[in-house]
């Protein structure tokens, strides 16, 4: 069965909406997939959710990837939050400052 998991996650940006007041982030994220059978394997485009917590507060797709036998492949994608509530928003930000923005 191929294994996915999340390889690094930064944040690019991180900015309060005024005009909304929902924060908005972007997200640098490298999701990596391992095949460990004999064969190699082929996916169809998808798609991975970004969870605060139990909140979730954004998403990015993946496109059609080829993996081979024993392989793995590391995948960037963007992924763009822009609707936070700033109750959460305010609670991430001291979050990732307290981890120097990781």
């Amino acid at each position: 069965e191929p294994q996915w998991k999340v390889k690094n996650l930064e944040v690019e940006q991180f900015r309060f909406n005024m005009a909304t007041s929902m924060v908005q982030i972007k997200l640098n994220v490298v999701v990596e997939v391992y095949n460990p059978n004999l064969i190699g394997a082929a996916t169809e485009k998808g798609s991975f959710t970004v969870f605060y917590g139990n909140h979730s507060i954004g998403s990015a797709h993946i496109p059609p990837l080829q993996v081979p036998s024993r392989g793995q492949l590391s995948i960037p994608a963007e992924v763009k939050v822009d609707s936070v509530p700033s109750a959460l928003g305010t609670h991430m930000m001291y979050e990732l400052r307290d981890n120097h923005m990781r």
